[in-house]
């Protein structure tokens, strides 16, 4: 109801807590200037496979993210990702076309609740380092 949207606007200062932007025509790379949200904890960019999803910006001492969606984009690399350790707790990372081996930032990622890469052309074994995700 419009007293209940009203408390959510003041808890948060009237600030973005969340963008959904999937399956729209988006291209090129995400700004930096993206993670400077100061309230920002979910971002879903899914199904926009001509977007580039960059992490350069995204300040762990300051990031607030704690879902990320951004299945089936243009992200050939999550480096970067590990600056959110602290709060991101959801990641869907699927279809994306890392082409590499097992990410090593995503062990960086303590507070992981759910992470999801199927169909992202993993290379190689999983490595020893698998223990280190805390879900």
């Amino acid at each position: 109801d419009k007293e209940e949207q009203q408390q959510q606007q003041d808890d948060n200062g009237g600030s973005v807590t969340g963008l959904k932007l999937n399956a729209n025509f988006l291209t090129g790379r995400t700004p930096a200037s993206l993670w400077k949200l100061p309230s920002f904890t979910f971002l879903d960019v899914s199904y926009n496979p001509h977007l580039d999803v960059s992490f350069v910006g995204l300040n762990g001492d300051s990031t607030t993210l704690r879902h990320l969606e951004m299945r089936q984009t243009g992200t050939t690399s999550v480096t970067g990702v590990s600056k959110a350790s602290k709060t991101l707790e959801v990641a869907n990372l699927s279809e994306n076309k890392l082409d590499t081996q097992f990410p090593l930032d995503l062990f960086e990622l303590t507070k992981l609740t759910s992470l999801h890469v199927a169909e992202c052309s993993l290379k190689g074994s999983l490595p020893d380092d698998i223990h280190r995700l805390s879900m």
